[in-house]
């Protein structure tokens, strides 16, 4: 099925959808070409139907909040868009637990916490996020996590069935969770707070707000910290030994106010991805440590060709057109070394490998060039470089 198909279908079954929605006007970055269809769905009921109607006319489809931490290619989307926003943002307080939908805003959320006295969510108040990508990433601030707060989170699978996650089974560490690069979205959650004075609360959540004016360059559009924190020390402090703040590519530049924030001003998504290939570069060479991005690249290409060199391990690379029919195109046995171009109209989707007997890996439509699978085979997918698994340069993405 077609794309305006699909969007006549939508219509007639009532969604809150919008088509040829400008992606700039919702990312936090003002960046972003076009997406086909955006649908914010109002309930989990809603949201089952739509996905298996996306699924049966086998739509490409990407899931977002407050696209607070995404960059989205100049050229926008392809397929779907579901965003959960204010459809899904309701609240209910007993006691000290709140629980909370997915699409609510952290700030509403802390908001709601201390007008009812609850304390332990003061640092998510400044975080540009909706809940459920707050809880996929596990975010955090100002030494607090959402693993402090978050009892539990319910699941919707690919199937449309739900499940509740507690515990340990969150799965929760630096920037990670269950949820993460994995096919489950996450719908509501029950949180844990405490007691506390009103007066106190909204003094420190006024207090984390003036240290963020302060030290953060909130002026300027971005996607929030542009690198995840290193091992050893801290982003910011690497990207500015090495002597680039202020440095800029086209409208993108390294904040002045903090390295570890890429600022735009009339910038272009590619403007942004090159001055975080040249930052993670230039920190590289000037102290050995490689920098891994804290943003989501959304940098489907369809309509372009592509190059595809093999290597050790890799079995074939498939397609998919604007239609969303899949197609594999290349076909190699293990060891083989080929290089061909993609025909035009397609969009790498799949890459096939024998690597620990993986059916799969880097398989998401909506983000194939970072997103991985299976945890145990971790592909790093980059266009226009040689990416790599495992710590080995096995093969190279790149325009032809």
């Amino acid at each position: 099925m077609k794309i305006d198909s699909f969007a006549l279908l939508l219509a007639s079954r009532g969604f809150d959808m919008r088509q040829h929605v400008p992606m700039h006007t919702i990312t936090t970055l003002k960046i972003g070409g076009p997406a086909d269809i955006v649908v914010q769905p109002r309930s989990a009921a809603e949201l089952r139907e739509l996905m298996a109607l996306a699924q049966r006319e086998e739509i490409p489809t990407l899931f977002i909040g407050n696209a607070s931490n995404l960059l989205v290619r100049d050229g926008g989307i392809r397929g779907l868009v579901v965003r959960f926003g204010a459809n899904m943002a309701q609240t209910r307080v007993e006691g000290e637990t709140v629980y909370a939908a997915c699409g609510i805003t952290l700030a509403k959320l802390a908001a709601v916490a201390a007008e009812r006295e609850l304390t332990g969510f003061e640092f998510a108040s400044g975080i540009p996020g909706t809940l459920g990508g707050a809880i996929v990433m596990n975010a955090g601030a100002y030494k607090g996590e959402m693993k402090d707060v978050v009892v539990s989170a319910t699941a919707m699978l690919p199937d449309g069935t739900t499940r509740v996650f507690t515990g340990d089974e969150l799965d929760f560490s630096y920037r990670h969770s269950c949820f993460t690069g994995g096919n489950m979205l996450a719908l509501d959650a029950v949180l844990r707070l405490r007691r506390g004075k009103g007066e106190d609360i909204r003094a420190l959540m006024q207090d984390l707000s003036r240290r963020r004016h302060t030290t953060q360059p909130l002026e300027y559009p971005s996607a929030g910290s542009a690198f995840k924190r290193p091992k050893d020390g801290f982003a910011a402090a690497m990207i500015d030994q090495a002597g680039l703040k202020g440095y800029r590519i086209g409208g993108a530049s390294v904040s002045d106010r903090h390295a570890n924030f890429i600022v735009s001003d009339g910038g272009t998504a590619k403007n942004v991805r090159d001055l975080i290939e040249y930052v993670k570069k230039r920190v590289y060479d000037f102290s050995g440590i490689v920098l891994h991005e804290d943003q989501n690249r959304i940098e489907s290409r369809v309509g372009d060709p592509f190059e595809v060199r093999f290597g050790k391990d890799i079995h074939a690379v498939a397609g998919m057109d604007h239609a969303g029919r899949k197609q594999r195109f290349l076909e190699q046995s293990c060891g083989m070394r080929h290089k061909r171009c993609f025909p035009q109209g397609h969009d790498i989707f799949q890459i096939i490998t024998a690597h620990r007997d993986a059916a799969f890996v880097g398989a998401r439509y909506d983000d194939p060039f970072r997103s991985a699978l299976q945890p145990e085979t971790p592909f790093h997918f980059q266009r226009g470089i040689e990416f790599q698994h495992n710590g080995t340069r096995r093969f190279g993405i790149a325009g032809c």
